[in-house]
């Protein structure tokens, strides 16, 4: 009776201990089966008494890449920009040289025609118009039509003009004479070698040769 009793505690020790043993194996097969290395390796007891960490793959440390540096979303201005903004400054400045020529064609253009109008008006000392004239009072009164003012001096009116070569002379633009370093006479240039002037006592304003090429050219537009 006691030989039976051992048998029947030893079938129901190592029955239940080999139905574990089962259980632990199908749960390894059944990992390794599905790729959980970590599982189909089974636990790894550690010093603490707690289970691994599972480490990570080879598979999975494959899978980060470094991530490269974008490029930049700033490019840099293109030749063709650089080329059409010099295109457009000078095409700007153009215009501008344009209009101020034409500005100073047009006021040339009145100046002539308001002196042209004085034709025959008697020579008088002093005299700044608007029936008789001496030089200077002749270049103030015509000069007022485009604005410019000048006194009834010639020393004083080449001081306030651009002085300029004669190749740069146009017609509109003062001519000045002098004795020395005094300018003692001035006319309106009219081009050909000719001007516009009130010359002296007993004479009218009109159209005269230049006489003297050592004249001095002022321009004041």
């Amino acid at each position: 009776m006691l030989n039976s009793f051992w048998e029947r505690a030893r079938r129901l020790l190592f029955g239940s201990r080999r139905r574990g043993l089962l259980t632990v194996g199908a749960a390894t097969i059944a990992a390794a089966a599905v790729g959980i290395p970590a599982l189909a390796a089974g636990p790894q007891p550690t010093p603490g008494g707690l289970p691994a960490s599972a480490p990570m793959s080879a598979s999975a440390s494959a899978s980060v890449e470094p991530v490269s540096p974008s490029p930049s979303v700033f490019p840099s201005a293109s030749p063709s920009a650089a080329a059409s903004k010099k295109a457009t400054a000078k095409a700007t400045t153009k215009a501008a040289t344009s209009r101020a020529t034409a500005t100073a064609a047009t006021k040339a253009a009145i100046v002539l025609r308001e002196v042209a109008k004085l034709k025959g008006s008697p020579y008088v000392f002093g005299a700044t118009g608007p029936r008789t004239f001496d030089c200077a009072g002749l270049t103030q009164f015509v000069y007022a039509k485009i604005g410019v003012k000048l006194v009834n001096y010639v020393p004083t009116q080449l001081d306030k003009a651009k002085v300029v070569p004669h190749s740069k002379q146009r017609p509109g633009d003062l001519v000045f004479f002098l004795s020395g370093d005094f300018a003692y006479h001035v006319g309106i240039y009219a081009g050909n070698h000719k001007m516009w002037d009130a010359p002296t006592e007993g004479q009218t304003v009109g159209l005269h040769e230049i006489w003297d090429d050592s004249y001095v050219v002022g321009q004041f537009f």
